[in-house]
């Protein structure tokens, strides 16, 4: 079997760094660094339903996972957040940390930062996971940045809901508090109530991912390895 002259493909460089342009490179840093911010919003999101503890992440740390600090956040705020007060926050609590929000922009996350560079030419990463499973992402500079406004604006969202839901403790806690503190807590509430919506709007208008190439050339490239090899096995006459 003849060795064509791209094979194999997704290696430039020894170096694996060099199979990236710094730019590329600058954009999976970010990505990297907006997502912890992300993170430690949900931390604090899932502390604040506890009453009692010493620091706020002397329990949110021993939970294995972000689904449970989820779930806790969701379940906890079932029963402290009015829907007559609040209407239809807690369907934006699941957009934030559900559905396109959070448990969807940590699974692009994980992507982007445990893929190997597979085909450079085409900026595709491949990640093996579990039962072998490979798993392609997609890594040009386009749909790097994409996911850099993405996690961007989730972070916003994902602070304001934490002075939201800070400020909806501090009313309930404050129920015998002079009019004059009520007052000035209700205002606050209104002012986080409104950027949060503000924040989610944005972040869910924010324009679709760069889709995956339809004609990826590791497609063509298999094909024609695989014609190779039928032809080397052909007896020659």
């Amino acid at each position: 079997m003849k060795t064509p002259s791209w094979w194999p493909i997704g290696i430039k460089n020894a170096d694996p760094l060099k199979n990236f342009t710094p730019e590329q490179l600058q954009l999976i840093g970010s990505v990297a660094m907006l997502y912890n911010e992300c993170e430690y919003s949900l931390h604090m999101l899932a502390s604040g339903c506890f009453t009692y503890y010493p620091t706020p992440f002397s329990i949110t740390k021993r939970i294995n996972g972000t689904e449970g600090l989820i779930e806790i956040f969701i379940l906890s705020r079932e029963a402290t957040v009015s829907e007559t007060k609040h209407p239809g926050l807690k369907g934006m609590f699941l957009m934030t940390l559900k559905h396109d929000g959070f448990s969807r922009a940590k699974s692009w996350r994980d992507a982007v930062v445990h893929t190997r560079n597979f085909d450079f030419k085409a900026n595709i990463g491949r990640t093996i996971g579990r039962q072998a499973k490979a798993d392609d992402t997609l890594l040009t500079k386009e749909a790097l940045g994409w996911l850099v406004s993405y996690l961007s604006a989730l972070e916003r969202e994902m602070d304001a809901l934490v002075g939201l839901c800070q400020a909806i403790d501090s009313t309930r806690k404050g129920a015998s508090q002079s009019d004059q503190h009520k007052a000035r807590t209700a205002k606050l509430l209104q002012q986080f109530d409104q950027e949060y919506r503000s924040r989610q709007t944005l972040r869910l208008a924010l324009l679709p991912a760069p889709k995956f190439p339809d004609q990826w050339p590791g497609i063509r490239i298999l094909k024609d390895v695989l014609s190779e090899v039928f032809e080397d096995q052909t007896p020659k006459e």
